[in-house]
């Protein structure tokens, strides 16, 4: 028996692409991939996401990754720079 239409439909895979965390890499990876047209689906096993309690620790390059990305501009104006003697 061949699937009716509509059931061929529902039975396609609407994400592309299963993305296990909703942590900073997953995240990142979900806008880049979203950025680039491909679908994808973020999983998180915690109850709520969480945007406190962590520190980001980057050298100034990798800004132009996160400027790819569409955010270097939001997370360079929240920045604490550290300069050394």
């Amino acid at each position: 028996m061949r699937p009716q239409p509509a059931q061929a439909q529902a039975m396609e895979a609407v994400e592309d692409i299963v993305i296990a965390g909703a942590g900073l890499a997953g995240l990142a990876t979900a806008r880049g991939l979203h950025r680039k047209g491909v679908r994808s689906l973020v999983l998180e096993s915690s109850l709520m996401l969480r945007a406190s309690g962590f520190a980001f620790t980057t050298w100034t390059n990798a800004f132009r990754a996160l400027d790819t990305l569409g955010v270097g501009d939001k997370i360079q104006h929240r920045t604490t720079q550290v300069h050394h003697k």
